[in-house]
């Protein structure tokens, strides 16, 4: 999976606090490139490294609008959210549920399903 080049950072000091040697590849208009004007990046991370599902969350390459008629919408509300807690590595998903259904008013299943799209696997 490819991401924006500008949380690189995050991902670097992410892999750096636990320990793990991350391997960076650059990309321009989609293919390999040196890292000088690269506009995306993927991530690995060696076979023995421990797994860390949850605790970074980076936002594709895809723009997603922020803005309808001048209003914030709901989704972006919703992203940033989720981002906040989970680099805070305090995400759950029963918390984001409740935190759904007080801020936009939903009922429980709505909650549910949008967040369902927006939590990362």
């Amino acid at each position: 999976m490819k991401y924006e080049i500008s949380k690189i950072e995050a991902v670097r000091s992410f892999y750096a606090e636990k320990d793990i040697t991350a391997r960076f590849t650059y990309y321009t208009d989609g293919k390999k490139s040196p890292k000088d004007g690269a506009t995306e990046f993927s991530v690995s991370v060696p076979a023995d490294a421990p797994e860390y599902k949850e605790a970074i969350v980076i936002k594709s390459v895809r723009k997603v609008p922020t803005e309808r008629k001048g209003q914030v919408t709901k989704a972006t509300v919703l992203r940033q959210y989720i981002d906040e807690q989970a680099v805070a590595g305090t995400f759950d998903m029963e918390t984001a549920i409740k935190w759904t259904m007080e801020k936009f008013g939903f009922k429980r299943q709505l909650a549910r399903a949008y967040l369902k799209d927006k939590v990362p696997a």
